[in-house]
């Protein structure tokens, strides 16, 4: 069988199905080659470094009930922001003392802008 190019620019022979299968059933067969012999040099490898690493100390022995040093994590974030809100919303409503010994307390956020707004200006 022989393939001429046609002056169109195009071939007048389809492609041979049976050497694209080839091909892939080649690069098949030669993916799986390399990912044994991958597979295989890792797992040499990796027995090879576990035998060189030494044995952990007995008192590095790790507690999974132990708690991690503070700071932690916060366990329910959302609860937490709640509370924090919930604390500010008291704080900026309410009357109270900030310092008693120096005679400083504190009034809510609408009661001050009142003020401000009646007082007279400087």
């Amino acid at each position: 069988m022989s393939r001429h190019i046609n002056p169109n620019g195009h071939e007048r022979s389809d492609a041979d199905a049976g050497a694209a299968g080839r091909f892939a059933w080649f690069l098949g067969f030669a993916v799986l080659v390399v990912m044994g012999l991958m597979w295989f040099l890792f797992d040499t490898l990796a027995k090879r470094e576990a035998s060189r690493s030494p044995k952990p100390a007995p008192l590095a022995v790790i507690d999974r009930n132990a708690l991690p040093p503070e700071p932690r994590l916060q366990s329910n974030p959302v609860e937490d922001l709640k509370a924090i809100r919930s604390q500010e919303e008291v704080v900026l409503t309410s009357y109270g003392w900030v310092d008693p010994e120096k005679g400083i307390v504190r009034i809510p956020v609408s009661e001050a802008m009142k003020l401000m707004v009646t007082r007279p200006s400087k």
